[in-house]
């Protein structure tokens, strides 16, 4: 009985990394960098992320995220509805949402430039708060 449970642990060993859910690169115009090419931290997330579940529905930027709506986080680069459960940090004057919170959110406040950057210029811009450019020499 033992011989034959060794070929079935092996091939199982085998075939769980291969069934694992693979994260795939998530492209969305209006995230930056970190966020369009994820960072890895989605299979972290209490949550599982279904971009399709969100299909029909309006995209809200991140920081004009209130509960109900859908935006997408700035650490997986995913949709997710925001709930009370979502993380949250103020920075540079904006509240952001995440779809995760604790270990994921330390990582946001080590590095907030790497995930937030390109969100708070976009605020920043549309708000009328972004720093001017100087002028170009005539």
């Amino acid at each position: 009985m033992q011989t034959r449970l060794v070929p079935l642990f092996f091939a199982l060993a085998l075939a769980l990394p291969l069934a694992a859910c693979e994260k795939g690169e998530t492209t969305n115009p209006d995230q930056g960098t970190a966020q369009a090419q994820g960072d890895g931290q989605s299979e972290e997330h209490g949550e599982a992320h279904d971009d399709a579940k969100f299909e029909g529905r309006e995209v809200v930027d991140n920081w004009k995220a209130q509960n109900g709506d859908v935006t997408v986080c700035p650490i997986s680069g995913k949709k997710f509805e925001v709930s009370d459960a979502s993380g949250r940090w103020d920075y540079e004057g904006h509240s952001f949402v995440f779809c995760c919170d604790g270990a994921c959110l330390d990582k946001v406040k080590a590095d907030p430039d790497k995930y937030l950057g390109e969100l708070v210029q976009r605020a920043q811009a549309e708000a009328g708060d972004a720093p001017e450019e100087p002028a170009a020499a005539e």
